[in-house]
């Protein structure tokens, strides 16, 4: 079940580690994102629908 929403979420999601993702790439992709995030710190993030700002 967790694979399946992991694909769901791939197919559907645009922001860092977009590519990662779209090649099934998911753990590099998930890295990706925690980097953004770490450099984020305690920034609020936009979120326009279900694309990242």
């Amino acid at each position: 079940r967790t694979a399946q929403r992991l694909s769901i979420f791939s197919q559907r999601y645009h922001g860092p580690g977009e590519s990662a993702f779209i090649k099934n790439n998911y753990l590099d992709g998930l890295d990706e994102i925690e980097i953004y995030i770490d450099k984020k710190k305690d920034l609020p993030i936009r979120l326009k629908g279900i694309e990242w700002e």
